[in-house]
């Protein structure tokens, strides 16, 4: 925040160390229930003006899995498949995605130890308003399947 980097200007605001391992705690301990990803992409001007007037959010659903890689090395990642896919299914009352024969595929497939840079001529997203561009990032989906089809992530 030392730069007044409105990129960083989110609602909820990003939080000190201490505020993030409380987080964690109440995720292993069911007092969290689910995460979400609240992806807010905006147009330049609302992002490039004074940090005072600028608005809150920032473009995250292609940073969401590397933003998220060090609490899923906390948290261990099946509690965070839990908490991110089938916890907020169960509170929506979606059915469960299940791995069994003859079930329509829903899977997202990841690398963790994958590193790369967000680079905004190639991120999916047409608004710049991500804090982690130009930075080296650790864990990238690669793509998703779903509705019969695979969708391969861009490569950065």
């Amino acid at each position: 925040m030392a730069e007044y980097d409105s990129n960083f200007k989110t609602n909820p605001p990003l939080r000190t160390q201490d505020d993030i391992n409380a987080l964690l705690e109440a995720l292993k301990d069911g007092t969290i229930d689910a995460i979400a990803v609240d992806h807010v992409p905006h147009e330049i001007e609302s992002k490039r003006c004074e940090f005072d007037h600028a608005a809150f959010g920032m473009a995250s659903i292609e940073t969401c899995y590397a933003s998220l890689a060090p609490a899923i090395k906390k948290i261990g990642l099946p509690l965070f498949i839990e908490k991110i896919s089938n916890n907020p299914r169960s509170i929506l009352g979606v059915p469960n995605i299940r791995i069994v024969e003859g079930a329509i595929a829903e899977l997202t497939f990841f690398d963790p130890k994958k590193t790369w840079i967000l680079e905004k001529k190639k991120a999916l997203s047409k608004a710049a308003n991500n804090p982690f561009l130009g930075q080296e990032l650790s864990g990238k989906v690669l793509g998703i399947f779903n509705k019969g089809r695979f969708v391969e992530a861009p490569k950065n």
